[in-house]
């Protein structure tokens, strides 16, 4: 079951500093000292040997509102999955300038600007030549941006 179905729309995880909901209610205030998101007014999932509390202000997704946060996701996946498709080549080339060179090098990492292969702007990228992570930031608004 999705946490979605019986979590609270308001729901946020909890920090040690400030155990509060989207709406601002102090959830210490409804269940003192609860730690276990079991016993938060914002879950509706069952667990022996939990006492539930109740929040009037509690409020759960509908079957439609998680259908198109679903669909959303879908669409998140698949732009990723282009970005990570167009850019796999230009990062295999990168690394492979690097890869051979001296780990007794003072140099460790490499900066260079690439042609984006999805939009055909420029690309500034990252080369940490010790641990061969890259990150990549495009020029362009929502266009390539990650570190891996």
């Amino acid at each position: 079951m999705s946490p979605r179905t019986n979590w609270c729309r308001h729901h946020q995880r909890p920090s040690p500093l400030v155990n509060r909901c989207a709406l601002g209610i102090d959830i210490d205030r409804i269940t003192p000292g609860s730690g276990s998101h079991y016993r938060m007014p914002c879950n509706d999932a069952e667990k022996p040997g939990i006492v539930k509390c109740s929040c009037g202000d509690r409020s759960l997704f509908t079957p439609a509102e998680i259908a198109a946060q679903d669909e959303k996701r879908e669409q998140d996946f698949a732009v990723v999955a282009r970005i990570l498709n167009a850019t796999a080549p230009m990062i295999v080339e990168i690394k492979g300038r690097y890869r051979n060179q001296s780990r007794t090098s003072f140099v460790t990492r490499a900066f260079g600007i690439e042609t984006c292969p999805v939009c055909a702007g420029k690309i500034r990228w990252s080369l940490d030549t010790v641990r061969m992570h890259i990150a990549m930031q495009c020029e362009t608004k929502d266009c390539v941006s990650f570190l891996e």
